[in-house]
């Protein structure tokens, strides 16, 4: 898929202007396969580093992002792209080419840019291809240097090409290099590939692959190598960008100067569909993370396997980790939880070890539902059924000792409280269906509240996570302390003592049954922590309601987030969003995030800030787009 199409590469094995001598080529017979293209294996020697099977429910964006938009790309293509072409479906990634009403195309172009690259090795895909006049699939790949200095200068490798259209095209498929000789733009390539008569590349899965070394790029479909060439730089010293890392993309193109437009033949949607990605390297490599650990939710006591599939030479160890802390190491890729209690409940990850490195997965989530009203160490207080004056009626848990999991009754709240690292009280009000489970890092007590006229009462104190599964679009959550604007008994508070005012947090967490939550009230709250991840997590869930927090602020190995499936309202009050250890916030589902004046819990006012930390998502700094500043 060249940015520019050359029309020197559709006549077959011919050299481009400005590269001097003539390639070393080997070109093989065009082999029927000895077997189904689904029985394909890599070969001996090759180490699987990373591999994206599309068994997910949403494209992984740790995997790959997006070009968008229209403009010919250089080829004169009529499609403009957009992120919604492309989906995951019974375990396959779609590419769909759609004719519009008004006769526009749409299509999607996906892009490992900024995620994965390598330099080196065998690269492969399993897809089963369109067809059609104007129908151009392309697996191919681009230096990372593009950014910096531009095509072809940074190198391009088609490992397959198929402009559809009947009869030697919807059965040919083609496989080239682009490169900058002296200034010029040169190619080389395989020409024309065809499948035996009468087969056709949409009626089956096929694998295209190529293995590229410093020597030499050969290419092969269904395991059979039909063309091969040499990139040695001391043989051809123009070639040097084959020796840096390159990109995988993916994409459908409708039109073109190459294939030429759809006509009337042309049906619309054409879909290209991809069942695998795989890279594999030679030789000892450290390990790289291919398959994450998926988030769960898991009735209490019942048991749970995190499962990670990891590339690279075979790990010595992995090291699981809940919260940042490490709970485990395990010499098999999985950890185990037999009876999953409240102290289980949170966000896990696992790093990778062998001798050559560490690889780390993402986060994913655990959390239990409960019928009961407290599970794990906590006590339900008498009396129940409160009104409050506000008008809601509560029920009160106390935090008895490191971990508990509540629930709320229909139309009530639960309320639950504990001492935070400043010394104030928090209460944690929780509303509708699901199961929330709060775990304090490094707790301690139970003991009297020091800062509060409140004897009869013992807390734990700690610095809290909270993890909300099986929640819905009527489950709401809020967080604040015990302060002089907050509590209806204003005997509690001591004169001449110094108190923050603002409840401190790890992370919310939540797992929802139907993709969508309430809101969340933390506006009276910080969240901080000094590893694993702070700030509010619930990928994929859309938010009914606001999304208010204090602050969100990362210490030493700790990681911001912000990730949402969307939300209308979500807003900093008081707080900069200034990272202690210079990392970025990631976000996602956020078109606006305000700073906004705030106050603390004994009615003083926080100004509103202005933001302090850069934002990412998918890779793209989006803080000015996303940013509304006081």
């Amino acid at each position: 898929m060249t940015i520019s199409r050359p029309a020197e590469v559709r006549g077959g094995l011919r050299r481009r202007g400005g590269f001097a001598g003539g390639l070393l080529v080997v070109a093989a017979l065009w082999l029927s396969p000895a077997w189904a293209a689904d029985a394909w294996a890599p070969g001996a020697g090759w180490t699987l580093v990373w591999a994206d099977e599309f068994d997910g429910t949403a494209i992984d964006t740790d995997n790959w992002t997006y070009d968008l938009g229209a403009g010919g790309w250089g080829n004169n293509e009529k499609e403009t792209y957009t992120k919604e072409n492309a989906f995951l479906e019974n375990g396959t990634l779609v590419i769909e080419a759609r004719k519009n009403p008004d006769g526009s195309y749409t299509s999607s172009r996906l892009k490992g840019q900024g995620r994965r690259s390598w330099k080196y090795g065998k690269v492969a895909a399993r897809i089963r291809l369109p067809q059609g006049q104007g129908i151009w699939p392309a697996f191919w790949m681009l230096g990372d240097t593009i950014s910096s200095v531009g095509w072809p200068r940074c190198g391009e490798i088609d490992i397959m090409e198929m402009i559809g259209g009947g009869e030697n095209r919807d059965d040919t498929i083609y496989g080239t290099l682009h490169w900058e000789a002296n200034g010029t733009h040169a190619s080389y390539g395989s020409g024309a590939r065809e499948l035996p008569d009468p087969q056709f590349l949409y009626e089956d899965y096929h694998v295209f692959e190529i293995e590229w070394s410093e020597h030499e790029v050969i290419w092969k479909r269904d395991a059979v190598e039909y063309f091969r060439t040499s990139v040695d730089t001391t043989l051809w010293p123009t070639m040097a960008e084959f020796h840096a890392p390159f990109f995988i993309l993916l994409n459908l193109a409708v039109g073109g100067n190459w294939p030429g437009n759809p006509d009337a033949t042309t049906v619309f949607p054409q879909r290209m569909a991809v069942d695998w990605v795989r890279v594999y390297q030679t030789g000892e490599r450290p390990p790289t993370v291919i398959t994450a650990p998926a988030s769960q939710t898991v009735a209490a006591g019942s048991g749970v396997t995190l499962a990670v599939t990891a590339g690279g030479t075979a790990p010595a160890a992995y090291h699981w980790r809940q919260a940042g802390r490490e709970r485990a190491v395990t010499a098999e890729p999985q950890l185990t939880i037999a009876a999953l209690g409240a102290a289980d409940a949170g966000d896990y990850d696992v790093v990778v070890e062998n001798a050559l490195g560490t690889a780390t997965s993402r986060v994913a989530l655990v959390g239990i539902t409960s019928t009961g009203k407290v599970l794990g160490t906590g006590q339900e207080l008498t009396p129940v059924d409160i009104r409050h004056p506000n008008g809601n009626v509560f029920d009160q848990v106390l935090l008895t000792g490191a971990a508990e999991a509540i629930t709320a009754d229909a139309g009530q709240v639960t309320r639950t409280s504990f001492i935070d690292t400043d010394g104030d009280i928090v209460q944690v009000e929780f509303s509708g269906p699901g199961t929330l489970s709060l775990v304090l890092d490094a707790p301690t007590g139970p003991a009297k509240a020091e800062k509060y006229n409140q004897d009869n009462v013992s807390y734990m104190k700690g610095h809290a996570g909270i993890v909300i599964a099986g929640a819905t679009e009527q489950t709401n959550v809020s967080v604040f302390s015990v302060g002089k604007a907050t509590a209806v008994n204003q005997t509690l508070f001591k004169d001449g003592v110094s108190y923050d005012g603002v409840a401190d947090l790890a992370f919310i967490a939540i797992l929802s049954s139907d993709g969508k939550f309430g809101g969340i009230r933390a506006a009276n709250a910080t969240f901080f922590t000094d590893k694993g991840h702070t700030g509010i997590y619930a990928p994929g869930v859309e938010f009914t309601g606001p999304v208010f927090v204090g602050d969100v602020s990362a210490y030493d190995h700790a990681k911001p987030v912000l990730v949402l499936g969307s939300a209308a309202d979500v807003r900093v009050a008081g707080g900069d969003f200034f990272q202690d250890n210079g990392e970025s916030v990631q976000v996602s589902g956020v078109s606006q995030l305000k700073f906004t004046a705030g106050s603390d819990s004994h009615g003083r006012e926080l100004a509103a800030q202005r933001n302090r930390a850069v934002l990412m998502q998918d890779g793209q700094d989006v803080t000015a787009r996303v940013v509304v500043n006081p």
